[in-house]
């Protein structure tokens, strides 16, 4: 109902205020963060040849392709490192970050990273046609949902 003292500035504001709770989802995530040890101090080469090795030790493993076949794994670049944000269980990334650490003893590898896991609540903001960069967001994690083919990216 328009609020004839407020003016239709209020009435828009509230309505959009009310959109967007609608699109806010609260979810329990389990994040696996990656990152490789003295990236910064690499040339620039060998850190693009770093996170080539990176993305294909974390492909194989057998957590993440179980995860992205079920749709159910958001994967973000951190320049140097990925997170990798798992939806199901807590023991999902600590499973995929023991197999990435077993990969790469067997791989004979030089390549040095550091890995933790955080779990908990975030915020799930799905992109619209009129908000094409919404984000979901925890404790300093951002994640982003695409709206239009219904899966995290």
């Amino acid at each position: 109902m328009l609020d004839v003292r407020r003016g239709f500035a209020h009435y828009a504001c509230k309505q959009m205020a009310a959109e967007i709770k609608q699109e806010i989802a609260l979810e329990i995530a389990h994040v696996l963060f990656i990152d490789i040890v003295a990236y910064s101090k690499m040339a620039s080469d060998d850190q693009r040849g770093a996170i080539e090795k990176l993305n294909q030790i974390v492909q194989s493993t057998d957590e993440f392709c179980k995860e992205e076949s079920e749709n159910r794994l958001l994967k973000l670049a951190t320049g140097d490192g990925m997170a990798l944000i798992f939806y199901h269980s807590p023991e999902d990334p600590v499973e995929c970050a023991l197999e990435i650490s077993r990969a790469i003893k067997e791989q004979h590898s030089n390549l040095r990273l550091r890995m933790g896991v955080n779990s908990g609540p975030i915020r799930a903001f799905k992109n619209s046609p009129l908000r094409p960069c919404r984000n979901c967001r925890g404790s300093r994690v951002g994640c982003s949902y695409n709206q239009t083919n219904g899966r995290r990216s």
